[in-house]
């Protein structure tokens, strides 16, 4: 990868079938996506190092492609968009989980930068060195505090946040498995902080919750 900031990483094992007990054969690496350069200019390339022969992989995204509906036919529903500050987090043995981030906003937009709240999956294949994007939320802007749009809760655009994975079970156990589009296979992340580029900073928590059967 060339010299970069605010870019995102994250550390994956791929490799370990559900039948391999022994963790030495899955391979370790470390992905990172996007950032920006020196000029601002801002990248959405995902690089992979193995960090067991310490080579540099960029994964070749191009393949990532919509449903084929009229909504996917922009490019820029394929993949996401050049990005810096986003959040990165393995979301199994293959796939990472994307959320936010921030980009330059059009004239339109107010200028500056506008922070985002789309979420992505990746799906790697290191084996043909590719990768698949996978839009699960698409980024829309969010007016804090609007008590006329509760039907669907999402953060406000941001970067600079935080994402993990927990066990909901552990940490809220008034959440259980077998609500209302839950098979008992849903991933649970934790979604904090962040800011508005220039604008406002945040306190607030979310969860987000990833039914693996969809």
């Amino acid at each position: 990868p060339s010299s970069r900031g605010l870019h995102c990483a994250m550390s994956l094992t791929y490799g370990l079938s559900d039948d391999d007990n022994d963790a030495n054969t899955s391979t370790k690496a470390m992905v990172i996506f996007g950032g920006a350069a020196k000029d601002g200019n801002m990248s959405n390339e995902v690089f992979v190092l193995d960090v067991r022969s310490w080579k540099w992989t960029r994964l070749d995204c191009s393949s990532s492609a919509g449903d084929g509906d009229d909504d996917d036919a922009d490019d820029a529903h394929d993949i996401p968009t050049p990005r810096a500050g986003a959040c990165l987090c393995p979301l199994d043995e293959n796939s990472l989980l994307l959320f936010g981030g921030a980009m330059p906003a059009t004239a339109d937009e107010g200028g500056g930068l506008l922070g985002l709240n789309d979420v992505w999956v990746l799906r790697i294949d290191m084996e043909h060195g590719k990768g698949k994007w996978e839009c699960l939320i698409r980024s829309q802007s969010v007016v804090d505090n609007d008590e006329d749009n509760n039907d669907v809760v999402r953060p406000p655009g941001r970067n600079a946040a935080t994402l993990c994975a927990i066990d909901a079970g552990k940490f809220l156990p008034n959440m259980k498995a077998g609500t209302e589009g839950d098979d008992g296979k849903s991933s649970c992340f934790l979604l904090q902080g962040g800011w508005y580029p220039f604008r406002k900073t945040y306190d607030d928590v979310f969860l987000l919750r990833i039914n693996s059967s969809e």
